[in-house]
């Protein structure tokens, strides 16, 4: 048996990316699970929300709250227009929505690149609402990589739904409400398992 050995930063390092891709795989479930369409775009949804808070945070100074409220708000905007357009063809066999999933993910892209949502500094690190980071040998684990270590897990077992509900009760109720969330209370280890298939896949070995 070939032995194999990492250095822990590139271990956790590796945690680190296959939560982005678990999270990824997260709502590429659940949006075929509700709708029996493979989304491409919704990846792309979440990359504009992310450009423009660095617009935002960046180039407007807004502070980061606020600035994520925004982005937030334009990423549930760029979502419902989509669900709109894409509607149009439910009535259609679901590889041609799968097909035009992947052409609307590259009107998103070409929509990150309009000058009121590209930041004017595209190396500007993404805001992050802490300044905390560590080292685990030689390497520097930055704020971001840490963020990312703490929400993904919670955002994958549904715990915003509480921390939403400590603040808006009412928004909370809405969301258990809901088709999407009904359906991961029926049946989320289809959802856990394949966001773990893809951490497993993009991790170090």
């Amino acid at each position: 048996m070939l032995a194999f050995t990492a250095p822990n930063f590139v271990l956790l390092q590796g945690v680190i990316i296959g939560l982005g891709y678990g999270l990824l795989a997260v709502g590429l479930v659940l949006i075929y699970r509700t709708n029996r369409v493979l989304n491409f775009a919704q990846g792309q949804v979440g990359v504009i929300a992310a450009v423009f808070l660095v617009k935002l945070t960046a180039d407007f100074k807004f502070e980061y709250w606020f600035a994520l409220v925004l982005s937030i708000s334009l990423a549930a905007a760029v979502g419902g227009l989509s669900e709109i357009v894409l509607r149009r063809l439910f009535s259609r066999p679901r590889v041609l929505v799968m097909v035009a999933t992947i052409g609307l993910s590259q009107v998103l892209f070409v929509f990150t690149a309009l000058p009121f949502i590209r930041p004017k500094n595209l190396f500007k690190p993404f805001p992050v609402p802490f300044n905390f980071s560590f080292s685990i040998g030689t390497y520097l684990f930055t704020p971001g990589q840490v963020l990312t270590l703490v929400a993904a897990p919670l955002v994958a077992a549904g715990r915003p739904v509480e921390v939403l509900g400590g603040l808006w009760p009412g928004a909370a109720d809405a969301v258990r409400r809901s088709r999407l969330w009904r359906m991961v209370a029926s049946a989320p280890g289809a959802t856990a398992l394949f966001a773990l298939f893809l951490w497993f896949w993009h991790s170090p070995a």
